[in-house]
């Protein structure tokens, strides 16, 4: 039986997209299982029980730092064998910045590129540096896949992909809006919008306090994730500045019980990211039913539609100007809602899933890639 090695050491940092992007490729690889194809999975030690469950017949492999680029290159081969190497027919690497790989320089690989959205505070020559390693990646890979248009032309407008095929796979929902869960200990008092990520300079949260001052009434403004980060700093010193220390909550990293609640029960999702692979929270408040505010920027529009709103000006009264207009419009239509989660419900795992096991299927027997095999779209 021919075994597919897939890495998912992204579950180090579960919390962050790329975490949740491997935990559920994973459990819904797993759940399409079949007798013609072996999964191994490549995790953290410590992630193993996220994806060793009975009854599946997935394999789970601890990654080692001898797995790692570098010591693939200097570690003699009998010392490889003592340390121990997943072995496999076909290696996916699901993230293009992890630095695993497969052994053995002939075994075929799907690159999964998510983006080119180099952190502000880097230099060009960094940036550069970034490109360089990754057009390494690429000239080794099999197969490319990323999970946008805007991205794939992004990836063919800085990268030399030759002739080798770049497929679109759009990425599935991470929470549903399927159950109930209970309110969590910062709920808001008062009506509030909602966004999350973890906080860099390119998420441009830091225009969202001014947004909040300029409406009217006391709305309040909830911002999750990772906020230990030098540019958190500049989003509270901006909710200092217009005196809203009572209105915006910060809660930090939140559960998806936390997370699904805040979709659930929010007046609306903001979010001016002014850089994103895909924008999976965008689609993830659609599928509750509720409007979302996006940057008019990299993939959101494209993932977004013409459902979604878009700021073009992140001056508060211009951001005020598209909110006030895009909540009478939503407020108008009865059918909104539904319509928002009809858009979102086009995004699964499970249509993911299937087209990487597809891709799996292509080079293993050999066959010819064809550029208009199966891609996941909305």
């Amino acid at each position: 039986m021919p075994t597919a090695i897939v890495d998912l050491t992204r579950l180090k940092k579960l919390h962050c997209g790329l975490g949740q992007f491997a935990l559920h490729l994973g459990h819904t690889i797993q759940s399409l299982s079949t007798p013609e194809l072996q999964t191994t999975f490549l995790v953290p030690r410590r992630a193993r029980a996220l994806l060793e469950e009975p009854g599946r017949d997935s394999r789970v492999y601890p990654a080692g730092w001898w797995q790692r680029e570098f010591s693939r290159r200097s570690l003699p081969g009998s010392v490889q064998n003592l340390l121990g190497y997943p072995q496999g027919d076909l290696w996916h690497t699901i993230d293009h910045l992890s630095t695993y790989g497969p052994r053995d320089s002939e075994t075929p690989v799907i690159l999964t590129i998510h983006d080119l959205n180099f952190p502000a505070e880097r230099t060009p020559e960094q940036n550069r540096r970034s490109l360089d390693m990754l057009q390494r990646r690429i000239d080794r890979a099999t197969l490319l896949t990323t999970g946008s248009h805007f991205a794939a032309d992004q990836i063919r407008a800085n990268l030399d992909v030759g002739d080798k095929d770049l497929r679109v796979i759009y990425h599935g929902l991470c929470v549903r809006p399927e159950r109930s869960v209970p309110a969590p200990s910062f709920a808001p008092a008062n009506p509030f919008l909602f966004s999350i990520g973890e906080f860099r300079p390119y998420k441009n949260f830091h225009t969202l306090p001014g947004l909040l001052r300029a409406l009217p009434g006391d709305r309040q403004l909830v911002i999750a994730g990772n906020n230990a980060t030098p540019y958190a700093e500049k989003v509270r010193e901006e909710i200092v500045r217009w005196g809203l220390e009572e209105r915006v909550i910060l809660p930090g990293v939140v559960s998806d019980d936390e997370r699904h609640w805040l979709y659930e029960h929010c007046d609306a999702f903001v979010f001016p990211s002014l850089a994103e692979g895909f924008g999976l929270p965008a689609i993830e408040a659609m599928s509750f039913g509720k409007l979302a505010f996006l940057a008019h920027a990299t993939s959101l529009p494209e993932v977004g539609g013409p459902l979604a709103c878009y700021w073009h000006d992140y001056a508060p009264e211009a951001m005020r100007e598209v909110f006030e207009r895009g909540m009478e419009a939503f407020m108008g239509n009865p059918e909104a809602a539904s319509q928002l989660r009809a858009h979102a419900a086009q995004f699964t795992w499970t249509a993911a899933a299937g087209c990487y096991r597809a891709l799996y299927g292509e080079v293993l027997s050999g066959r010819p890639l064809g550029r208009d095999a199966c891609s996941a779209a909305a």
